[in-house]
């Protein structure tokens, strides 16, 4: 095995040395012109770090006699594997947050919600699907599904939206008494477990 000139110690350059039969951290190091007699301790720690699993490979080397040209084909198989299989510097730079996609529920033009628990809840009950209402069952279910939330926060959300009853005393049903967080602008008919988004015509 002949001794390079000095090269900057690379993966590419110690897997070469490898598949040139080194059997060991001081014959990789002549290899690369990094030393004349044993290694010194930091360049082993700096080839360690570049292949951890070098060990392995210059132990092969030594059990198939590197120096022929059946151990040089068998090293250099395994260290391109090694190569292959080392996984990629994860960067430490920030990674953004990918943009959530539009929720299934289209937004209903009269929705007096902000995107949320909330608007997410008044769209389902607007969806055309539901124009003549669903089970209160069901409107938690696809509440959940659509926010991540279980039943029991899912529940929590929708019942701020169905407390809008429909007024007892003449007087418009969209600004009926209703949960300080429920604005106006609609009511909920509720019968048995069946509810249905109503909005009064002004």
């Amino acid at each position: 095995m002949k001794r390079m000139a000095k090269t900057d110690l690379t993966l590419e350059a110690i897997l070469s040395a490898i598949a040139d039969g080194a059997t060991s951290l001081t014959a990789v190091s002549k290899a690369l012109g990094l030393s004349k007699g044993s290694v010194s301790g930091s360049t082993a720690k700096a080839i360690r770090k570049l292949l951890p699993d070098i060990d392995k490979l210059l132990t092969d080397n030594k059990k198939t006699q590197g120096g022929t040209e059946a151990g040089k084909a068998k090293a250099a198989k395994v260290s391109k594997k090694a190569a292959k299989d080392k996984p990629a510097k994860v960067s430490k730079a920030k990674v953004k947050p990918v943009p959530q996609k539009a929720g299934k529920w289209a937004r209903d033009p009269r929705n007096p919600f902000r995107e949320g628990a909330y608007g997410t809840c008044f769209d389902i009950l607007a969806a055309p699907a539901h124009k003549d209402g669903l089970l209160k069952d069901k409107l938690i279910q696809l509440l959940g599904e659509a926010t991540g939330k279980d039943a029991k926060h899912a529940g929590y959300d929708a019942q701020v939206l169905l407390s809008a009853h429909p007024n007892d005393n003449g007087l418009s049903n969209n600004d009926s008494p209703r949960h300080r967080s429920c604005r106006p602008g609609f009511f909920v008919m509720r019968t048995n477990g069946h509810v249905q988004l109503m909005v009064d015509k002004t």
